[in-house]
């Protein structure tokens, strides 16, 4: 997405969800940094990437994985580049308008279709409160379900599922340029680097994440055995047998006297 050789087909894309101007796209300065803070002692807020162009700023991120409280740390991001703002602009009316492109790798929503788009509603009028700030959800796993994608959004957003064709003839100039960036970007080394290195983290995070649930298992199935030991000597049955019962040690039980 950061790739200069992807700038149509990144135009193509988010005017297809948002309806801003292609041209104006092609125009747009891409980011990937770390939000401004206000002093060390707050939290640094890290995004996929920022586009910005005309009035909008637009805040992808890619998700992978859902997990309780990801669109919430999405909305933090979201909602801390519309109120930078705040200190830049002598009023109110001079706000761009906010959009977040989220790309799920899962089904979260109730619909059956690729894009979901939320603003903020009333609830009966189904009037729009501002129009400063909306949201997008691209449901990956619709592409993976449906053997035939008509529309040209959908044609596009296979290529972050890895299933667009280069042969294909219905394939458009901007889209072989995008094939052509990710194949030359699957072969860099630094980037694979770069991939396995995520990789790694992730699994160790997986494995002390795990090792933690175990640990509570085992502690639990101690503490367990050790009450089950307190009633026992209470009902003056022998160590020995306590301890051939529960698995606790003799020394274990003795302490518990």
């Amino acid at each position: 997405m950061m790739s200069e050789n992807t700038k149509n087909y990144k135009a193509r894309l988010i005017h297809l969800i948002t309806g801003i101007p292609e041209e104006d796209l092609k125009e747009a300065l891409y980011e990937s940094n770390e939000l401004p803070v206000n002093n060390k002692q707050d939290k640094v807020y890290k995004t996929d990437i920022i586009v910005r162009v005309d009035k909008h700023i637009i805040n992808i991120e890619m998700n992978v994985n859902y997990y309780n409280g990801l669109f919430e740390k999405n909305g933090t991001y979201y909602h801390k580049l519309r109120g930078e703002q705040l200190n830049r602009n002598e009023n109110y009316l001079n706000i761009k308008k906010v959009i977040q492109i989220n790309i799920d790798n899962f089904h979260r929503f109730k619909g059956n279709k690729l894009v979901y788009e939320f603003k903020m509603r009333e609830k009966d009028t189904n009037e729009i409160e501002t129009d400063t700030i909306e949201s997008y959800h691209i449901d990956l796993s619709y592409l993976r379900k449906n053997c035939y994608n008509n529309s040209e959004l959908e044609k596009i957003c296979l290529l972050f599922i890895e299933q667009a064709k280069k042969g294909d003839g219905t394939m458009e100039d901007y889209m072989k340029e995008a094939y052509d960036e990710l194949e030359r970007i699957s072969r860099d080394k630094n980037i694979i680097g770069l991939y396995d290195a995520e990789k790694e983290a992730e699994k160790v995070l997986n494995t002390r994440l795990e090792g933690a649930r175990l640990e509570g298992i085992e502690e639990g199935n101690n503490q367990k055995s050790l009450d089950v030991a307190k009633k026992m000597l209470l009902k003056n049955i022998s160590i020995q047998d306590i301890s051939e019962i529960t698995g606790l040690s003799k020394e274990q039980i003795e302490n518990l006297r």
